[in-house]
């Protein structure tokens, strides 16, 4: 009995290593999609942002969000790439005013 119960609990104490493992990976895999200048123009609390926008995207199509800053406005669309999706964001946009 007691040797099935310590292998329950080291199997419990190795599931958030897995989860912690699983994560990583994940968000290794979301990092290759992009350039490696992403790493240098964007603090690490926007890719964080960006990475929590890209989990969502399993429930919805897209995640959205806009920014006012000083003088602009901050767009970030995270979606999956299909064709001709960047003249068509672009389109829409330019014929803001």
């Amino acid at each position: 009995m007691q040797g099935q119960a310590g292998g329950r609990q080291a199997n419990r104490a190795s599931r958030p290593a897995r989860t912690r493992r699983a994560e990583t990976e994940r968000f290794r895999n979301f990092l290759d999609g992009f350039p490696k200048r992403y790493l240098l123009t964007h603090s690490p609390e926007e890719i964080a942002t960006h990475y929590r926008m890209y989990k969502r995207l399993g429930h919805s199509s897209a995640e959205i969000s806009v920014t006012k800053r000083d003088d602009y406005y901050e767009l970030v669309l995270v979606t999956t790439d299909r064709p001709f999706l960047f003249a068509k964001v672009a389109g829409t946009i330019s014929s803001w005013e």
